[in-house]
């Protein structure tokens, strides 16, 4: 098996590690997944509303065809009124009625899913800290005080953050796609296809970014780990730093360790902002 190919495996096989911890929680994630359902609902009912706005406002004698203008119309009949002045009192109460709608299912998607993502973190870091009091001596000397500190503190936040970030990401765009192309089908599915001849060029674009961010997000975690490093052994020896006239030369390594972090943490966001 190829490096890149064990690369991809082991990838894959962490992230359903990371995966099986927040299944634990299914409750949050079932409420999650509802909020961020009413989500897309909204953002496609409030593109939908759009057109019972250009309706009214183009002067159309008929009252619009759309989802919200029949739901508008089944909740409250218009009577004798016309199209135009139906419009006028129906279209504000329903983009304060979706738009609020689409807010209390943002917030119920994104508070259950860090809810889960909390409870990953600390579970798995419980279980790290647990696993590393238990190792032999042996194991624990192949790495320094920082980097222990480090895996402790920073790396758990980052991967287990990473993996809730992108269920939450999965969840809330991949919802929101389903529901507005299956909403531009029902509007023009012929145009509705040229969607379709772009989606593998968009895909081959995700997973190049993909890897750039696997990529990056390790540089930073063995930054971290090197600026932790240095920090806890010039804390730990401070009196000997400074009987030996060192202090120069800690400050400079540092200043290289945190550079390097800097560096890497820019290109990430180089990468997040292009993408």
């Amino acid at each position: 098996m190829s490096n890149k190919t064990q690369q991809t495996t082991n990838d894959a096989q962490l992230y359903g590690r990371l995966l099986s911890y927040a299944f634990k929680y299914k409750w949050s994630l079932v409420l999650s997944f509802l909020g961020f359902v009413v989500y897309s609902l909204g953002n496609v009912l409030l593109a939908d509303l759009t057109q019972f706005l250009l309706d009214s406002l183009g002067g159309q004698q008929m009252m619009s065809l759309g989802f919200v203008a029949q739901a508008s119309q089944w909740i409250w009949p218009p009577g004798d009124k016309t199209a135009t002045d139906y419009a006028r009192i129906a279209v504000p109460i329903a983009a304060v009625v979706l738009s609020l709608g689409r807010a209390l299912g943002f917030f119920a998607g994104s508070y259950f899913m860090n809810k889960v993502a909390r409870s990953v973190v600390h579970t798995v870091r419980t279980e790290l800290f647990g696993a590393l009091v238990r190792a032999p001596k042996v194991h624990l000397d192949q790495f320094s005080t920082g980097e222990l500190l480090s895996k402790v503190t920073f790396n758990v936040e980052q991967v287990s953050g990473a993996a809730s970030d992108a269920l939450k990401t999965l969840l809330r765009e991949g919802l929101t796609i389903i529901a507005l192309v299956s909403y531009m089908l029902y509007l023009n599915w012929e145009l509705t296809a040229v969607f379709f001849v772009v989606a593998p060029a968009i895909g081959m674009v995700v997973h190049v970014v993909g890897k750039h961010f696997r990529r990056y997000s390790r540089r930073i975690q063995d930054s971290m780990g090197s600026v932790t490093e240095v920090t806890a052994e010039s804390l730990a020896g401070l009196d000997d730093v400074r009987i030996y006239g060192a202090t120069a030369q800690v400050s400079e390594r540092f200043e290289s360790a945190s550079a390097f972090n800097k560096q890497q943490s820019l290109k990430l966001a180089f990468v997040q902002a292009a993408s």
